[in-house]
């Protein structure tokens, strides 16, 4: 996964982490927490003092980090916006077609 992507996906998190959850889901997002958090921490130190060139470098940088996957009926109780959804469903396996019912 790229630094960037990493950085997106605790954003998101971030965002989510105040929802009220039940079930499950709770321990999973806790678990992506604690293995974005160190991940998070090492692009952190990696950007401080760098210029806008270097920076770039560091976030195309990749990591490898082993996260729960999330399935689309657990990404269904929360309340996601759009873009909060695109970030979450690479968690799911990039499933996009639950609750397609055409």
């Amino acid at each position: 996964m790229k630094n960037s992507e990493i950085l997106t996906l605790q954003a998101v998190m971030n965002q989510v982490k105040d929802q009220p959850i039940r079930g499950g889901l709770k321990f999973k997002l806790l678990k992506i927490f604690q293995v974005l958090e160190p991940s998070v921490r090492i692009i952190i130190d990696a950007l401080e003092g760098c210029n806008e060139e270097e920076a770039k470098e560091v976030l195309a940088q990749t990591q490898t980090i082993d996260l729960p996957t999330l399935t689309m009926s657990e990404l269904e109780s929360l309340e996601l916006s759009i873009s909060q959804l695109s970030v979450l469903i690479e968690l799911a396996g990039g499933e996009q077609d639950a609750g397609n019912e055409n």
